[in-house]
């Protein structure tokens, strides 16, 4: 039987050149390559699983296998066993879940608009209802895969010397710089000098106000029992 190129870990592409002016047909350039080899994708996590109702019954369904050895080893064998029900998961009820989300919203206006021209209808009540949870569903977990993305970046990326770096150095410093005070007449001032004392008045009046006192008479603290300093 013959084989097709797939099958043999082979690609082919077609280029079609500019024709000649001295033929009528177009010159056809074909190239057979070995195939990439694509290597095996790193299991992730996402925790728009966990909103689904299933999720705890898929973790349960693992999580009662026996395992023997250290409490690290049972761990990690459970969290192998864990990977393909939960890809399945993930395939099942979030795969393509942004088309989802976008037609369930538009169903779900289409729906709204019907109801208001028959506002009666217990049967449209009924669906406007699940839709509406489907669509809050969706969203919610189209919402934390955005989320969790973002926050993968910025770990990546975070401590990259890159454009994405500084551009949040900057952000920060900007965030976290005192560009100015208002003092106590309400003009504002961003002399070090004023902005400095502003601050020293500020925290020493939180501390509280200074009182003179007198000073402490050692003769007086001499009256009465003492303490021996064998005791």
């Amino acid at each position: 039987m013959a084989k097709s190129l797939s099958d043999l870990g082979l690609m082919c592409t077609i280029e079609f050149l500019p024709m000649e002016p001295t033929s009528n047909h177009c010159p056809v350039l074909a190239k057979v390559v070995s195939q990439p080899q694509r290597g095996s994708y790193s299991f992730k996590f996402y925790n728009m699983w966990l909103t689904h109702p299933s999720f705890a019954q898929v973790r349960d369904s693992i999580w009662g296998h026996e395992i023997w050895g250290t409490a690290q080893y049972v761990l990690c064998g459970k969290l192998k066993l864990l990977k393909k029900p939960l890809r399945k998961l993930n395939k099942d009820q979030f795969g393509g879940i942004f088309d989802k989300a976008s037609r369930v919203k538009e169903v779900f206006k289409d729906v709204i608009i019907l109801q208001m021209a028959i506002p009666d209808d217990s049967t449209l009540k009924v669906e406007v209802r699940v839709l509406r949870e489907r669509a809050k569903f969706l969203m919610q977990a189209e919402r934390s895969f955005f989320w969790q993305k973002a926050r993968c970046t910025h770990l990546v990326e975070g401590d990259r010397s890159t454009k994405y770096f500084h551009a949040m150095v900057k952000k920060n410093k900007q965030k976290n710089s005192i560009s100015y005070l208002v003092k106590g007449d309400g003009n504002r001032t961003t002399s070090k000098e004023e902005v400095a004392t502003l601050l020293v008045d500020f925290f020493t009046g939180l501390m509280g106000t200074a009182y003179p006192s007198s000073p402490i008479e050692v003769d007086v603290l001499r009256v009465g029992h003492l303490v021996g300093t064998d005791s």
